[in-house]
């Protein structure tokens, strides 16, 4: 660990602890305030300050409801004050001995359920519904279009890696995610190859394919795992691969990728199998 950072956090734990300490003294022992370090109004003013503090609970991004609930009960407990928390939207309070944890997560799907009914009563809701309306009918036209690509034809894969892709495919069909990266890669390079049947250029419809086969969720992570497979993988991956990295590069480090073998830019290809290579 970082020494300047590990200092940084030793402190820390100190003032918390000082500050804890200072606390419970002003709290629960009014006829020592005189001889505390924060003495008259500075006390006040640094027992308010902590009393702040405790009562708010800050929710870390990516934290469960369950996580923020038992915190506030537990502060609530040990100091005997009010806590709150604003939780995606939600202000929940905790009373010291009157809720408990499992009380405020139900409060808070509660007044969840409420917020979403009202939401739907209004016109952006209606607005909303029509947009995805529209997008999921646009969506289903184009995967019937290119389920029909996929019957047509299939991948052409380079002749000595064909055993490596075989193995590969099996590899990441085990589960819904993985599998549907391989078919994403599969539909982006069946669309290339037929758009340059009609003597177009991979740099001038890769980029409008890959957008065009996404009928469905398809992450900025499962994007450049499948650019991977069909660097890899298919008959043109040399030349994809080269447009892939000049197409994803901040500075140079495209170009740079090009100069060497097999280089891509996407880290996400670590998560797909492609056997030894």
């Amino acid at each position: 660990m970082n020494t300047r950072f590990l200092m940084r956090k030793i402190y820390r734990e100190i003032a918390d602890l000082s500050m804890e300490s200072f606390w419970e003294r002003y709290n629960n022992l009014p006829e020592c305030r005189d001889l505390l370090y924060y003495k008259g109004r500075y006390g006040q003013k640094a027992y308010e300050r902590f009393l702040k503090d405790i009562s708010f609970v800050c929710v870390p991004a990516g934290s469960e409801i369950s996580q923020a609930t038992e915190e506030m009960v537990a502060r609530s407990e040990k100091y005997q004050v009010r806590t709150y928390t604003y939780f995606n939207g939600v202000y929940l309070t905790a009373e010291p001995g009157k809720e408990t944890a499992e009380s405020l997560v139900e409060v808070y799907h509660q007044r969840r359920r409420e917020d979403w009914e009202k939401y739907q009563k209004t016109f952006r809701y209606k607005l909303f519904e029509r947009k995805m309306e529209a997008e999921e009918e646009d969506a289903e036209k184009r995967r019937k279009i290119v389920d029909g690509w996929m019957e047509e034809e299939k991948m052409k894969i380079r002749f000595f890696k064909f055993f490596e892709y075989r193995k590969a495919k099996k590899i990441n069909s085990s589960n819904n995610y993985s599998r549907r990266i391989i078919t994403y890669a599969h539909e982006w390079a069946i669309g290339m190859q037929r758009a340059m049947r009609e003597g177009k250029k991979i740099e001038e419809v890769a980029d409008e394919i890959s957008q065009f086969v996404i009928y469905d969720d398809i992450t900025g992570f499962m994007y450049g795992c499948a650019a991977g497979f069909i660097a890899h993988f298919w008959k043109h991956g040399k030349e994809f691969r080269k447009w892939f990295n000049l197409r994803n590069q901040i500075g140079d480090e495209g170009e740079k990728a090009n100069k060497k073998r097999n280089r891509i830019l996407n880290p996400a290809i670590l998560s797909v199998s492609v056997g030894g290579d």
